[in-house]
């Protein structure tokens, strides 16, 4: 089975060619590598052409950003199955291998997508309580952690090209609100073992948090499932699965905002969530008194309560 790999590329010329080498290294070697020359200034693209390996095709375009970027690598990918690697990551040598036998394995399960489990750098994998096969994707994905990363996942092309690919709108969270529609249309193949590694770049003020651009993003998100609960695409168990995953993030981004003093932020999106019907009026309530309880009464009170209630 032919995989195509789409590399979007943005001014990473330090680390593309580890990227590129991790597809080239791999075990299972039919491959094709679709890089997408996003409008890079720094020359990154001229490192994988001095490779003069036919496997790899290179495709510049304007710098239009990621979402573009590896939607035009899918229109541009002959096969049937389309893995993503970010150019600053890589894969471990399994990666295809192990994600393409589970693939044939499950033909008869109407796969939309497929994933591994991925290590940041020099740590290891995160522990999701999941086992390999066929899992709800929806299950998995927990307050603000999703199973897969955009370098631990393979799509089908045609299921990807029935939601949309990604929401080139959308500048965050788009891979998540991406896995989201597809989890509404097929299945999700996991594989519960690290095959990727997340590389993080934290340079000096990095770690500097705009809370305003992340809620936007985030309401994107919301935004995004709310439409898909519009569109009556979520039936049954998905519709109530997808529910709790996203009362979860909710949640779980409502108390990073009132921790960092916008709790403004923090009960505008619970209320956010309860005016877009995810969840019963109920389930709202209790996550407003939750957020109450442990944000707004001051530390030293829980403490005794704690402590009261052992």
């Amino acid at each position: 089975m032919k995989i195509s790999v789409v590399i979007a590329l943005y001014n990473k010329r330090q680390s593309i060619l580890r990227a590129v080498n991790s597809v080239l290294a791999q075990s299972h070697d039919d491959f094709e590598i679709i890089v997408i020359d996003d409008g890079s200034t720094d020359g990154g693209a001229d490192h994988i052409r001095a490779s003069n390996d036919p496997r790899i095709r290179i495709i510049v375009q304007k710098n239009q950003g990621v979402s573009r970027a590896r939607n035009s690598g899918v229109a541009h990918a002959n096969t049937e199955w389309v893995a993503f690697l970010d150019a600053d990551d890589e894969y471990l040598p399994g990666f295809l291998e192990e994600t393409v036998e589970l693939i044939k394995k499950k033909t008869d399960e109407k796969l939309a997508f497929v994933g591994s489990d991925y290590g940041f750098e020099n740590e290891t994998a995160q522990h999701i309580d999941a086992q390999t096969g066929v899992n709800d994707f929806y299950s998995l994905f927990r307050n603000q952690r999703s199973p897969i990363c955009s370098s631990s996942v393979l799509v089908n092309k045609p299921m990807f090209e029935k939601v949309g690919g990604y929401d080139e709108t959308q500048a965050h969270y788009e891979d998540w609100l991406l896995y989201f529609k597809l989890a509404s249309v097929g299945a999700f193949g996991y594989i519960a073992k690290k095959l990727s590694v997340y590389h993080t770049d934290f340079q000096a003020g990095s770690e500097i948090v705009d809370y305003e651009q992340l809620y936007g993003n985030a309401t994107c998100l919301i935004n995004g499932v709310a439409k898909m609960q519009e569109d009556r695409v979520l039936q049954g168990v998905k519709k109530t699965s997808c529910s709790i995953a996203i009362n979860g993030f909710v949640v779980s981004l409502a108390l990073l905002f009132a921790r960092a003093g916008e709790k403004t932020k923090a009960l505008g999106m619970l209320l956010d969530l309860k005016s877009l019907n995810f969840g019963s009026r109920t389930e709202v309530h209790r996550n407003m008194l939750y957020l109450v309880f442990h944000i707004l009464i001051p530390k030293w009170m829980l403490t005794i309560l704690r402590k009261i209630k052992n």
